[in-house]
Order: C-alpha cells, then sequence, then structure tokens
C-alpha cells in the first residue's frame, strides 16, 4: 500500500461542463473570498448533494489588469485533476467564460467545524487531524507539488515553494487545534500584521493550561521567524 495514502485513479475527476453554473448548482453562502474570486457552498440540483464553487475572475485579454491570467487558472485545474488522496479536496465540475473560471470543488471545512463547536481539541485529536493534513502534504510532495496556502479546512492544492513559510503554517494550525485562537491574532489588523512579521506570540494560560511541553515545543520549533 502506498504510504502517502493515495488512491491510485488516473480517471480526469471534471472535464469542462457546458452552460451557466448556475443552471446546475444553486449557490448558497459565503465561505471565504480574496482579491480575484470567491468561494461560496453550493448544492447540486440533480442530486442534492452540497460542494463549494470556487469563482475566478480571468483577465479578459493580456493587458487587462484585473483578475488572474487564465494560464494561472489553468494550472490550478491541470494540479486538480492529477491529485486523488483523501486529504485533498478533488474537482468534482469545471465551468469556465471569457471572465471567470468557476471550480466545483469537494466541500472542506469539516475540520473548522469541528473546532467552532469544541472551541479548542485534545492533544489526541490534534495528533489525528494534523496527521491528516501531513499525509497530504507528503502526497503532494510526492508527486513533486509544493503547497503554499495550508489552512485549518480540508487542503487545496495550489503553488509556489517555500519550505519556512509551509513549516510556520504547520505551527500555526497546530497552535489554533489546541487552542481555537490564532497565535498572532491582535486587536486590528495592523497589530495583527505586526504580530506576524515579529513573530510575536504567547500561550494563553486560559487556553494552554492542559498542554504538555512537548505539544507547545513542537510548535515553537515551527514557529520560527524566518532571517530577513
Amino acid at each position: 500500500q502506498d504510504p502517502t495514502g493515495a488512491t491510485g485513479s488516473e480517471e480526469l475527476v471534471a472535464t469542462l461542463s457546458p452552460g451557466n453554473v448556475e443552471d446546475l448548482y444553486e449557490l448558497l453562502e459565503t465561505l471565504g473570498s480574496g482579491h480575484f474570486g470567491v468561494v461560496k457552498r453550493c448544492r447540486e440540483r440533480s442530486s442534492g448533494r452540497f460542494y463549494a464553487a470556487k469563482r475566478v475572475k480571468t483577465r479578459r485579454c493580456r493587458g487587462s489588469r484585473w483578475g488572474l491570467e487564465k494560464a494561472q487558472v489553468e494550472r490550478e485545474v491541470a494540479i486538480l485533476r492529477q491529485l486523488h488522496h483523501p486529504n485533498i479536496m478533488r474537482l468534482h465540475d469545471l465551468f469556465a467564460s471569457r471572465a471567470e473560471t468557476v471550480l466545483i470543488l469537494e466541500l472542506g471545512g469539516e475540520l473548522f467545524d469541528f473546532i467552532a463547536e469544541k472551541e479548542m481539541l485534545s492533544e489526541e485529536e490534534a495528533i489525528e487531524f494534523l496527521g491528516q493534513i501531513l499525509r497530504g502534504v507528503q502526497y503532494l510532495h510526492a508527486q513533486r507539488i509544493a503547497h503554499f496556502d495550508l489552512k485549518v479546512p480540508k487542503e487545496t492544492p495550489p503553488s509556489p515553494p517555500s519550505s519556512g513559510k509551509r513549516r510556520g503554517s504547520i505551527g500555526v494550525i497546530t497552535y489554533i487545534l489546541l487552542s481555537g485562537l490564532s497565535p498572532f491574532q491582535g486587536e486590528t489588523d495592523a497589530e495583527t500584521l505586526s504580530n506576524v512579521v515579529a513573530g510575536a506570540y504567547a500561550f494563553e494560560e486560559r487556553c494552554f493550561s492542559q498542554t504538555s511541553e512537548m505539544a507547545k515545543d513542537f510548535i515553537r520549533q515551527l514557529l520560527v521567524k524566518e532571517p530577513e
């Protein structure tokens, strides 16, 4: 058995679907947003199943400054189609027009919901979830793909590498799993950014009183400020 947990399936998960995404999917609440796109929960009209619809604005022409280059989006789609692992979201459907591309993905967020319900996890629970994340990352590395945007919800595969940032992401995730808090969160966005730049965080007694020194040391070794 493959130690990374790969399924070995070689089939393409999704092909470009004709028509409008809203003809086949009911778009629901927003799960997240960024400069060039938004992710919404959606329901497939034919099956009633729920997915995540990632709508990405693409540049209409080479000289345009708004949106992502189509080549970037096509690269993400190509990567997603290669990946078959239980801890990585799979591409279910795909729509494209001149102005945007819509990726219909497995709906992640189970871990986020679990943390929100429990506020913080035991070390045993955190180890289980962290193991799932790391097995997904191990599989990506075996495919020669670097993940640059590790987050608490189920894994999504992106692009360019920085091993220090990836280690830091694992440290942040571990901190969140054990406390329900973000290590660098400030009262304002400016304070949060300042904490990130300075690498300033603390183990608050009210959240970490039951956490072992071994777990704290694991986080300390990951949340190391990179040299200038």
